[in-house]
């Protein structure tokens, strides 16, 4: 067998900037050695997905999450191994495997919070032994059971749940009513639970068979909390795109929120470069706090930047990592003005509907290109564009769309309206049989505003079409 000497630097630096980036990252974890190198050679990634206790990169999930540890022969629920199949819970749980607040409202050095706080759901089984004990003394309550049949399949947490709130008064008085719930069947009580949170508690309308379930299970839940025969763990999760799954457990030692931060510094962390993204989707579900955790100092150069619904109005804390201004940003809505999202070329809104803020905005707005989806609003607004762009310019090739949901005869009316300004010359658009015209407004020697529509395509509803509004160059 031939001798064999380490690979000298440069050439590990030359092979690791062509590797497959969750290789790269695999390799780093595995082998410390080379992370010095690894750190040095510039990172390009395609698609990057960030939650705030999953990060995605082209296809390969990485997530921190945490379980309820249990001591061999222990019999526990059915949805704690449905948990732990699917990376574990969002939320801290302590030393006894019971749901741990006290650090989820912090925020560290390079955090992005990019939603308002508000508390995780969380479920039953995780709950402390207070609440269970007041969920078994509330089901006494339950009376004239139904006479319907038992549902085939049972799970708890379909009768005991949480809701997130933002208008908690956080009231002294333990599980204060608040009111009563009505399902489709089942009825109930609802309580403040704590700071964030509340309570429903199912117990009007139950079979026997389920009340019995639920009392059976609640006692299940508070035996074993008093057995000790329980405790937290945190799961670190990787998952590739041909489904292969591998699992490591980690000291329940630190917070969950620190082992996400600690992921995303190995991630992303100490570069010598900006990290090249050509897509960044940023999205946080209604279940999560909101913050993003991320290494202090990172800079990223984003050419794609896709937000989630609720975060629009905290876009402005991405100046500190982007190295400069994103080609694109995709919203779900328009809420304020914010330099990041003026300083793109193209921004995307998926719904306009609403967006009472944009209507006041709209004739500002600086970006290139501007598409807007669900554009549900006043033909007279379309009218307004066209006056304030005549009146104030805009720059040969800015161009922007409207999808128009075809009711209340909206295509007619923006035809009314646009032949109320003066100057226009109206001609036919075949293309387009709902808005079958192409109204040319002169702006300058050299430049036209054109009014223009653009058949649906295959994906959209029938009774759909695009408006376009664009600045040509004039040929003549």
């Amino acid at each position: 067998m031939l001798p064999t000497s380490p690979m000298t630097y440069e050439p590990l630096k030359c092979i690791l900037q062509y590797m497959n980036p969750n290789l790269r990252i695999s390799l780093t974890l595995r082998c410390p050695a080379v992370r010095t190198a690894e750190k040095s050679v510039p990172l390009s990634l395609d698609t990057v997905e960030l939650a705030p206790f999953t990060t995605k990169i082209n296809e390969t999930e990485y997530k921190i999450g945490s379980i309820r540890h249990f001591k061999k022969g222990t019999q526990k629920n059915d949805n704690f191994e449905l948990d732990a199949k699917n990376g574990g819970v969002e939320y801290d749980l302590d030393e006894h495997g019971v749901l741990d607040q006290s650090s989820e409202k912090e925020v560290l050095p390079g955090d992005l919070t990019l939603l308002k706080f508000c508390s995780r759901h969380s479920t039953i089984e995780y709950q402390r032994e207070e609440l269970l004990n007041f969920v078994a003394n509330e089901l006494k309550k339950a009376e004239k059971f139904s006479e319907v049949s038992d549902p085939k399949e049972f799970n708890l947490r379909e009768y005991i749940h949480f809701r997130s709130t933002e208008n908690s008064e956080n009231s002294t008085i333990p599980f204060k009513k608040l009111g009563k719930f009505w399902g489709s069947r089942l009825k109930g009580d609802v309580y403040e639970c704590d700071e964030g949170r509340i309570l429903q508690v199912t117990n009007k309308n139950l079979t026997r068979g389920e009340f019995e379930k639920i009392q059976n299970e609640i006692q299940k839940l508070r035996d074993l909390l008093k057995s000790g025969l329980c405790s937290g763990q945190i799961l670190f999760t990787v998952t590739s795109p041909d489904g292969k799954v591998e699992v490591k457990k980690l000291e329940n030692t630190r917070k969950i929120h620190i082992a996400v931060k600690s992921l995303n510094g190995m991630l992303f962390g100490r570069r010598k470069m900006p990290i090249q993204i050509k897509n960044l989707k940023v999205h946080v579900g209604e279940r999560n706090q909101g913050t993003i955790r991320l290494p202090e100092n990172l800079k990223i150069h984003v050419e794609n930047l896709e937000v989630g619904s609720g975060m629009e109005e905290y876009i402005d804390q991405f100046q500190r990592i982007l190295s400069s201004p994103p080609k694109s940003i995709s919203l779900v809505e328009y809420h304020s003005a914010s330099p990041v999202i003026d300083s793109a070329q193209f921004l995307k809104i998926e719904n306009f509907g609403g967006c009472i803020y944009l209507l006041r905005r709209i004739h500002t707005l600086s970006n290139r290109e501007v598409h807007v989806n669900n554009a549900w609003m006043k033909a007279e607004i379309f009218g307004e564009v066209v006056e304030n762009w005549m009146k104030n310019g805009k720059e040969i090739g800015t161009w922007w769309s409207f999808l128009i949901n075809e009711t209340d005869q909206i295509s007619q009316n923006i035809l009314n309206v646009m032949k109320e300004i003066p100057n226009r010359r109206v001609d036919k658009n075949e293309s387009c049989s709902l808005f079958p015209h192409r109204i040319t407004f002169p702006m300058s020697s050299s430049a036209n505003l054109v009014v223009s529509s653009q058949k649906k395509d295959k994906g959209m509803p029938w009774k759909t079409w695009l408006l376009n509004l664009k600045v040509e160059e004039n040929e003549l």
